[in-house]
């Protein structure tokens, strides 16, 4: 009668030890620290490269309306932040206007999510400046 009884204590055995290591499986990428979503309200931010000849005045196509963000000075580089409440939508268009160059450049519809950011390179000939989300 005590091989019936030792093959059930192994067998609980057993079972106690895949449940203690199932149970530790679950909380190993665990940290205790929840991260909270982005606030879908908080601020874009938006680096610009103007490698241009000319200051920039940059706006934002947005929801309808275009905004005047910033000015950029020549052959620099700028650290704006574009407002939570122009990305109603989460889509925009960055435009640029030379200043004393007739005609401006639009970037491409870009969708934005919160926690993310712009980067815009404004080449010499603007036709073939690029504006990226990551």
């Amino acid at each position: 009668m005590s091989a019936p009884n030792s093959a059930a204590r192994h067998a609980g055995y057993a079972l106690t030890l895949v449940a203690v290591i199932g149970s530790g499986a679950g909380c190993a990428g665990h940290t205790g620290h929840e991260t909270s979503p982005p606030d879908p309200r908080a601020a874009i931010p938006l680096n610009i490269n103007n490698a241009t000849r000319s200051d920039i005045v940059v706006y934002v196509e947005h929801d309808g309306q275009t905004s005047r963000i910033n000015t950029v000075t020549a052959a620099s580089n700028a650290q704006l932040l574009i407002p939570g409440w122009m990305l109603r939508s989460r889509t925009l268009r960055l435009v640029a206007h030379q200043i004393g160059i007739p005609g401006s450049f639009a970037s491409d519809l870009l969708y934005v999510e919160p926690g993310r950011f712009i980067e815009w390179r404004v080449l010499p000939n603007v036709e073939t400046s690029a504006a990226s989300v990551y």
